[in-house]
């Protein structure tokens, strides 16, 4: 079997990768790259969750600790020296055919560059997308231009992917492999996540996640997180259920203003990590996704559940009509949860249409497999010399998916 590997640097992408590493477990020998916040005793050790999943064997898996202690802009760039260091001899003893990665990380050039010097192909998850308020735009598209093979959510994308000079048939539209978790998802029950979180799944619920948004000028990382605190208190009887941000620049702020506030106010609670099953029982149940993490604008559609989307973060991103945009005045964040708690929208947000799923069929980890099992079968030297071409030809999107049952 072909030695492939998939990159996980967070529980986040992690929790989106796990149907996809499934199932590529069928057709490859698959390791599983485990780096950066999952080692962090901050993140709650995510490792743990990976190690329980038992995706892999343990042979299998490849742990590359390279966070440095601190979320500088110094600190993090060390961290992706490292990284590179320790990738280069991860890549020469392992002999990878492919290397899937996910998203926008800052965090993915730390595998990227050595893979792309190795002469790896790179076959990207999630490219495409524009999310014009923060770093991660910039960390997306460069990705494009160091993979082989674009699998993205629409056709939106795949036209995004195809501007920037990417040949046709090199991109497929697959959806979001993580979604596939939406359509058989483990139920867990009431008693279970009240004593594992002291959260009560019968009660009114708001899931809240807030990462730092650094290309928000006029507004500082104490700004963002004060203004939707401010909000929040007059919530008195929902539970409000905080999850840690990234870790990125001023994820700290966020995270010590969350604690100061959930030590003062009832019916709060910081959980570092939920994990991936809990999280979208908790989601399901919960009356608001609140913040501006990827998860309201994805996954919170699929279910049927509001989501407040709060300052630039996300900004002009594609997205389904459950998604209320406010800016970071707390006076507008109340509006948006009023908004988004009416019977009206509530039972509205039930019938939207998710544009991250165009398929509605679970089955997208299948299509990225496929895609990257019929790469890996034409000859290296098509795959891996990349023609600049903007001519922008539909017909030629999905050559990786032709005869996909």
């Amino acid at each position: 079997m072909k030695k492939i590997a998939v990159f996980t640097s967070t529980r986040a992408d992690y929790g989106l990768l796990k149907p996809v590493i499934i199932k590529l477990n069928k057709y490859f020998d698959v390791d599983l790259i485990v780096s950066g916040g999952h080692f962090l005793e901050s993140r709650s050790y995510s490792y743990n969750e990976i190690i329980e999943d038992n995706l892999v064997k343990e042979e299998n898996i490849v742990r590359a600790e390279f966070f440095l202690d601190g979320c500088s802009s110094q600190a993090l760039s060390k961290s992706i020296g490292v990284a590179q260091i320790s990738f280069a001899q991860v890549l020469e003893e392992r002999k990878y055919k492919g290397i899937v990665i996910l998203g926008d990380r800052y965090d993915l050039f730390g595998i990227s560059i050595p893979a792309m010097l190795y002469g790896i192909p790179l076959f990207h998850i999630s490219g495409g997308e524009i999310t014009e308020g923060v770093i991660d735009e910039n960390i997306r598209h460069a990705h494009t231009k160091l993979s082989q093979v674009h699998l993205v959510a629409n056709n939106i994308f795949a036209n995004n992917v195809s501007f920037m000079g990417e040949e046709d048939w090199r991109i497929c539209i697959v959806g979001e492999g993580g979604l596939d978790d939406i359509y058989n998802f483990s139920r867990v029950n009431n008693e279970e996540i009240k004593n594992k979180f002291n959260i009560d799944l019968n009660k009114n619920i708001f899931l809240i996640t807030l990462h730092p948004s650094t290309l928000e000028y006029k507004f500082s990382i104490e700004d963002q997180i004060n203004s939707l605190l401010k909000a929040l208190k007059e919530y008195k009887n929902y539970q409000k259920v905080f999850t840690a941000s990234g870790v990125e620049k001023g994820s700290g702020i966020i995270t010590k203003k969350i604690k100061d506030f959930v030590a003062k106010n009832n019916n709060s609670i910081f959980i570092e990590s939920l994990g991936r099953k809990n999280y979208l029982n908790i989601l399901k149940r919960s009356k608001a996704v609140i913040g501006n993490s990827s998860s309201g604008i994805v996954e919170a559609p699929s279910l049927g559940i509001p989501t407040i989307n709060i300052g630039n973060r996300q900004k002009n991103r594609i997205s389904a009509n459950s998604i209320i945009n406010c800016s970071y005045s707390s006076r507008e964040i109340k509006e948006a949860i009023k908004k988004a708690l009416s019977n009206t929208f509530q039972t509205f947000c039930r019938t939207v249409d998710n544009p991250y799923d165009p398929y509605k069929d679970g089955r997208n980890s299948e299509r990225i497999v496929y895609a990257i099992k019929k790469a890996l079968e034409i000859p290296k030297e098509k795959l891996m010399i990349k023609k600049f071409d903007t001519n922008i030809k539909k017909n030629k999107w999905n050559y990786l998916l032709e005869n996909f049952d």
